[in-house]
């Protein structure tokens, strides 16, 4: 069958002049540059891990007195066409100095500068059945962490939090940031101001 096959395409292929040969081939190399081209710039990155997160920060007045309790509430969610498995959740927060206003009409705060003060919270999460597992393309999961934060100085504290995934052999990160402003100063609860997660 093979063989009759290749007789056939000979025999077409000997039958063509060599202009119209010239053509096919050319031909061929385009198409096969344009697979190549779309693959690389639409179709491999959407197979890549995209591990979305969302988060939402509160604080309420604490058990005892001097104490508050500061919950972050997690979402992960796998926004992408192939499945991870999350293996690792690292939250972090500083107090700093609140931002000061300068003299033009407008101020920008760069949060990525926000993790330039004090540290008050370094916890490395690595046993959630919750959140730590599989995740299938659309899956999402919620937790909620809890931390007593003593009496704070006045000012902001940033809480980033840093989501490790794996599929595979690659890996992708999901990060996600909240801040809020004199926190835990006394039995009246803050505006705190989440900010999206990012991928």
């Amino acid at each position: 069958m093979a063989n009759m096959f290749r007789r056939a395409g000979d025999a077409i292929w000997a039958g063509t002049d060599n202009l119209t040969k010239w053509i096919q081939v050319i031909a061929l190399c385009v198409a096969a540059g344009w697979t190549f081209m779309n693959y690389s710039v639409a179709d491999k990155p959407s197979l890549e891990p995209n591990v979305s997160l969302d988060g939402r920060f509160s604080v309420e007045n604490g058990w005892e007195p001097g104490t508050c309790i500061a919950k972050y509430t997690l979402t992960v969610w796998n926004q992408g066409k192939v499945s991870f498995d999350v293996d690792e959740i690292h939250f972090r927060a500083w107090h700093l100095d609140t931002p000061k206003a300068e003299q033009h009409e407008a101020t920008f705060v760069d949060s990525e500068h926000l993790d330039q003060g004090e540290k008050i919270v370094d916890s490395l999460i690595s046993k959630s059945p919750l959140l730590l597992k599989h995740y299938s393309p659309g899956q999402q999961s919620h937790q909620d962490f809890t931390w007593i934060l003593r009496r704070q100085k006045t000012g902001l504290t940033n809480f980033t939090v840093e989501v490790s995934a794996r599929s595979g052999k690659r890996r992708a990160n999901g990060y996600s940031q909240a801040f809020g402003d004199n926190i835990c100063l006394g039995d009246t609860t803050p505006q705190v101001k989440p900010e999206q997660g990012m991928e």
